[in-house]
């Protein structure tokens, strides 16, 4: 249902608002008073729902779910996020708008003179409970998700628990990195955390990153200093081949394919012993200097290049059209270590806007070393 068919502002009923301009006010007509002198009921259902606090001051809900925690809650503002201050979990702003999940239908109370003291978030590393957490985080275009974390707790299970909180709903233009899980066969398929118990030699976190936005994704990872310095923390990219020491740069970027299509990666905290057991492939320098055919090629409208240097060296790749004019540079005499590095093209030029589709040429100096490939732009 869509504007001006919005009439029936109602309990019980929500709309999603978006504006071009932030300082836009909306009138939705008289409303009915409620209440302050008792709590305030508001039924869920199963799964996601949409709440908000009636009053015009900050209030407190006191939900639980079926196993006794209590219940999520995630404000929107370009992207999910839940508080994480402790005492702050079930504090309600006025009129603020909330996505929550439950696993079963209940019924939530909105206290309106009293705040919960509960806090489900998952621990601080300080905490007994926690040995150490990192934040996976997501941006692409002004799209982001920085709601994503693993950690190992003492109290944790491999299985769902209830540290184990589902990822939100898409809304309209979004990034979204999540711990696929459908063999917990629970009403979500999808979680923002992953909690593990203690481990000894090696543990891996498998995630996706879906956006439904055609541009590049760039991720940081968030904690790794909080990890024991006996282990190593790397991230794994199989589809090109690529394991990246997250200790010595914990940034990376993906080209965004469309929900249809997510990308997976890996997460892998483990001792370095096995480490290279396990991906001494990956890890290996490589022999020469290389410049590989993009991925997908063709494309429209991100793609991904990847690159080999036996040495450290300084790299220069840029994007050239047919008639030899420097179309966009996507790496600037950048000083790179040896090892393999990828680079994403989003199909935009210098000035930042969208090229045509064609043929185009990338091109990768790297001291001596230049190479070119041809890359094709379609629809």
């Amino acid at each position: 249902m869509e504007y001006p068919n919005t009439n029936g502002f109602a309990l019980g009923k929500a709309f999603w608002l978006i504006v071009r301009n932030s300082a836009r006010k909306i009138d939705s007509g008289p409303g009915t008073t409620v209440s302050t002198a008792s709590k305030f009921a508001i039924n869920l259902k199963q799964g996601w729902n949409l709440v908000a606090n009636p009053f015009n001051f900050a209030a407190s809900a006191a939900p639980l779910m079926s196993n006794g925690d209590s219940l999520l809650f995630y404000v929107y503002e370009n992207g999910w996020s839940a508080a994480r201050r402790p005492g702050s979990r079930n504090k309600l702003d006025p009129f603020e708008g909330y996505a929550v999940f439950s696993d079963t239908a209940t019924t939530m109370f909105i206290l309106p003179n009293e705040f919960a003291a509960q806090n489900t978030a998952l621990p601080k590393p300080e905490s007994p409970e926690m040995l150490w957490s990192i934040r996976i985080a997501a941006q692409c275009q002004d799209a982001r998700d920085a709601n994503n974390f693993i950690a190992p707790l003492k109290t944790a299970s491999r299985e769902w628990d209830a540290q184990d909180h589902p990822e939100p709903p898409a809304i309209g233009e979004y990034v979204s990195v999540y711990f696929p899980h459908e063999e917990w066969k629970r009403l979500s398929k999808n979680y923002s955390t992953d909690a593990r118990p203690e481990f000894g030699e090696s543990e891996e976190w498998d995630f996706a990153v879906e956006t439904n936005i055609n541009d590049e994704v760039r991720l940081s990872f968030e904690g790794i200093t909080s990890v024991p310095n006996e282990y190593e923390v790397w991230l794994i990219d199989k589809a090109v081949q690529i394991a990246q020491d997250l200790r010595r740069n914990n940034h990376y970027s993906i080209a965004g394919r469309g929900p249809e299509n997510p990308k997976r990666l890996t997460l892998v905290v483990s001792t370095s012993g096995k480490m290279k057991e396990e991906y001494e492939a990956l890890q290996a320098a490589p022999a020469s200097f290389e410049l590989s055919q993009n991925f997908p090629n063709p494309f429209n409208p991100a793609t991904t290049i990847r690159y080999a240097l036996p040495k450290a060296e300084r790299v220069t790749l840029q994007v050239f059209n047919l008639l030899g004019e420097l179309i966009a540079t996507l790496v600037d005499n950048e000083q790179k270590e040896a090892g393999y590095h990828v680079a994403i093209w989003n199909g935009h030029n210098v000035a930042g806007g969208p090229v045509g589709n064609g043929v185009y040429f990338v091109r990768m100096k790297a001291g001596e070393f230049v190479q070119a490939r041809k890359v094709v732009l379609v629809e």
